[in-house]
């Protein structure tokens, strides 16, 4: 855990080498995977778990580059036909201190407001955004670990986004990113 908490860091820019399936895979259950004991691999509150992860597939090897839903029971990506990928995923994005070229792919964290509100009314808003900082902190971890170039990306058009994944007019909204990065060489 010390060697992770030390190795990890924000890369802005990233490489040619695509990312392998096993570590997308490694990742994901990582970010919010499912254990045998029914919880996941973060804490939620109740364990009510109002998160889903979309994922923006660009340059992961055996992956066509497309939008998958990660299915936590059973660990396997979904294609999300509806969901175009973006060719240009900074357009989704207002930080412009990120370089889009190089990234393999991009880890989405939609919350279901009504879910967590259901159990704790307004304070459910609160435990959605902790649950979604657990779930990233869990991707940059496991990301450092298994040398993946990351960034942590919060910086997006919430119209914009929630519009690309059909959010809109639903109490389902995008809460956080992660964009995983090619390797170097």
């Amino acid at each position: 855990m010390l060697s992770a908490l030390e190795r990890r860091r924000s890369t802005r820019t990233f490489g040619n080498t695509p990312l392998a399936q096993h570590e997308l895979m490694t990742l994901l259950w990582a970010t919010y995977g499912g254990l045998e004991s029914g919880r996941r691999t973060v804490p939620s509150s109740g364990s009510v778990y109002p998160l889903r992860l979309r994922v923006v597939v660009r340059a992961v090897e055996g992956l066509a580059p497309q939008v998958y839903a990660f299915d936590h029971h059973n660990g396997e990506l979904t294609p999300e036909p509806e969901v175009p990928a973006p060719m240009e995923l900074q357009t989704w994005y207002v930080t412009r201190h990120v370089n889009f070229d190089g990234s393999a792919a991009l880890v989405v964290m939609i919350g279901d407001l009504s879910r967590i509100a259901a159990v704790y009314g307004e304070r459910g808003y609160r435990f959605l955004h902790l649950e979604a900082g657990h779930a990233g902190q869990n991707l940059c971890l496991a990301a450092s670990l298994l040398d993946v170039p990351h960034v942590a990306l919060g910086g997006f058009d919430d119209d914009v986004v929630n519009r690309a994944f059909h959010l809109e007019g639903s109490d389902s909204f995008v809460v956080y990113s992660v964009l995983l990065g090619c390797h170097q060489g």
